[in-house]
């Protein structure tokens, strides 16, 4: 795998890479997926063709995928792949029908995000040579984790990749077999799928990034006060914090890491800089350097192709979008990055959040990128900072309460029957706000249909079977106009299986031409 750190020997300077998420899903030559597990907190359906086009071995870079490839590389992945995502923050960003056999690949984790959220970013892949290929006994695994969710959006990410190798060469990464069983059995694995996985990442060693002596992983399970900040080294010279979100305790902790005569450096939005320095603690006094980036953003709605199409990365992109998260440390000439999913805050760290996060001690070279990036960034004028104005107004806050509310408690059913498909609920499912209205649709199909209050079931048109989905999608409107949409999945009746997925894809294909792979 490609290296943490590159070095242009034209001007001697040391940067932090820029690789594509989904090349580090790609088989290696001669190999091919045996299975896959894709954590996420939020998913976007062109991401996640993305990911299973790459997983297929086709990866970014190599031209449009075509409805005949997009068809093989379905074929080729089924029942191969989990992607789990938190319940609520599934997204369609697609005007596709054939989105709707990728119900197969998803697996919702059901947790109330008014307490945690499924917030860990990881992908383990396992790959098997191809019948006839030079190796036929060596496997291959593959990790990445970190801050990048399976969505298009071009935010500044950070991620770490690993690949098994022979045991005499490769390093033990502590922690991560306890950490991956622990994941899959959130993520609906068996006992028994799980106990086989853990036995088979206990033999596993792994190459190390360049400049790295040691990684170790940790993951969080989303206990309230059973997780903690990391211990600072005895010894420390500079402090980075980079975190898209913040909260006023964890910054002041962070902030008095060293003492008094340690350089810090904090990178995050203006927004939540912002809600930090008006704050009567005022913890932002313990940096040196106030950094900022502009706040995360989604992807836009997109046809299901042209997404494809448009997630084409290119290595000199300048990201100005935050969404990484770090906490780093340079002791001499050495240092020590915390890096994952977990925000700089007290619900990433020590509250409800399920999060994995890597430990990695590195070389003093790893730090000089680091700085580099943030030598590129905006310095921020704390006095202005107290100026800004939230611009989540009060409507969009209600209209997120609610629907993390109703993705929690979501145990609604589609029943397909031969004239209709009847959605029902076994609990209220309508919104707490009488301003709010519920709307639903298949993601099959264009419609939404107000759900009125007091029902518990919900009559949809007919379905045919290429049209038979356990996606729907959820649509909440303010009586002022605000908007919430997102998809849900649900139990089914008859159970889905291959002959839905023959169907679609056979229509698919007729639809947009046997040629368009040429």
């Amino acid at each position: 795998m490609e290296s943490f750190v590159a070095i242009d020997k034209k001007t001697e300077s040391i940067r932090w890479q820029n690789i594509a998420y989904e090349n580090a899903l790609k088989p290696p030559l001669g190999m091919a997926l045996e299975s896959a597990l894709l954590t996420t907190y939020s998913a976007e359906m062109p991401a996640i063709v993305a990911a299973l086009r790459a997983l297929g071995g086709f990866a970014e870079g190599e031209g449009k995928l075509g409805p005949r490839g997009l068809a093989q590389t379905l074929e080729q992945v089924r029942g191969r792949v989990k992607i789990a995502v938190q319940r609520g923050r599934l997204r369609s960003n697609t005007r596709a029908r054939i989105a709707g056999i990728l119900d197969q690949f998803v697996y919702e984790v059901g947790m109330d995000e008014a307490e945690g959220s499924w917030h860990p970013k990881m992908a383990l892949v396992h790959f098997r040579p191809k019948k006839g290929a030079q190796l036929e006994d060596n496997d291959c695994w593959r990790l990445w984790m970190g801050s990048r969710n399976l969505v298009a959006a071009e935010n500044a990410e950070l991620g770490l990749c690993l690949e098994s190798t022979d045991g005499r060469r490769g390093h033990d990464v502590q922690g991560l077999d306890e950490a991956a069983t622990w994941l899959a059995m959130r993520s609906g694995y068996d006992e028994k799928a799980a106990r086989t996985l853990r036995l088979q990442l206990t033999k596993l060693r792994w190459t190390l990034p360049e400049g790295c002596y040691t990684v170790s992983l940790k993951h969080h399970e989303g206990q309230a006060g059973t997780g903690k900040l990391p211990d600072p080294p005895q010894r420390i010279d500079e402090v980075i914090v980079v975190s898209p979100f913040l909260d006023v305790s964890t910054v002041r902790t962070l902030g008095k890491w060293g003492g008094d005569s340690v350089a810090r450096t904090i990178v995050s939005t203006e927004e939540w800089l912002s809600k930090i320095e008006i704050s009567s603690a005022s913890p932002l006094a313990h940096y040196a350097r106030v950094l900022a980036m502009s706040k995360p953003e989604e992807a836009d709605e997109a046809i299901f192709g042209d997404a494809l199409e448009e997630m084409e990365e290119e290595n000199d992109i300048a990201y100005r979008r935050l969404h990484a998260k770090l906490l780093g440390v340079r002791h001499g000439k050495s240092c020590t990055l915390w890096m994952g999913s977990a925000n700089a805050t007290e619900r990433g760290w020590r509250g409800r959040n399920v999060e994995l996060t890597a430990k990695i001690e590195a070389t003093v070279q790893m730090w000089r990128g680091l700085e580099n990036w943030t030598n590129d960034l905006r310095e921020v004028d704390r006095a202005a900072l107290r100026t800004l104005i939230d611009s989540e107004t009060e409507t969009q806050k209600k209209l997120n309460q609610e629907r993390n509310r109703l993705a929690a408690a979501w145990d609604a059913k589609l029943v397909f029957e031969g004239d209709r498909t009847v959605l029902v609920a076994n609990s209220d499912l309508h919104p707490h706000d009488l301003a709010v209205e519920l709307s639903v649709r298949l993601l099959t199909h264009p419609d939404m249909k107000v759900w009125p209050r007091g029902q518990d079931r919900l009559v949809l048109a007919q379905t045919r079977l290429a049209d038979r989905t356990a996606f729907v999608c959820v649509n909440l409107r303010h009586i002022d106009g605000a908007t919430a949409e997102w998809v849900q999945c649900c139990m089914v009746d008859p159970p889905l299986g291959d002959d839905r997925d023959t169907a679609a894809i056979g229509e698919y294909l007729a639809a947009r031409g046997a040629s368009a792979d040429s």
